[in-house]
């Protein structure tokens, strides 16, 4: 499996250099941009630690996914509400 991180950062300098061949090929260079963009959104999140407090200190902790803020539970490796990889560090 390819490493996403690797990916976006080959396809950045690609867009760098190369943007000027690309639109001369036909190759718009928006959608080169809109490209990267998805491979950016689906980069994994680390979770949240959210926790509420009771006046009696009884309080209670959960995780979050790092992207739409919904409860995930430890060890999941995708949100269920937005489908975000979990990075677990």
């Amino acid at each position: 499996m390819p490493d996403r991180e690797k990916v976006i950062k080959e396809f950045e300098l690609f867009i760098k250099e190369f943007h000027p061949a690309c639109t001369s090929e036909g190759v718009e260079l928006d959608m080169l941009r809109e490209v990267l963009s998805l491979l950016k959104e689906q980069e994994a999140v680390e979770p949240n630690v959210s926790d509420i407090n009771d006046h009696d200190a009884h309080g209670s902790w959960w995780y979050q996914c790092g992207k739409c803020k919904m409860p995930i539970d430890y060890g999941d490796r995708f949100c269920r509400r937005c489908g975000r990889a979990v990075k677990w560090t």
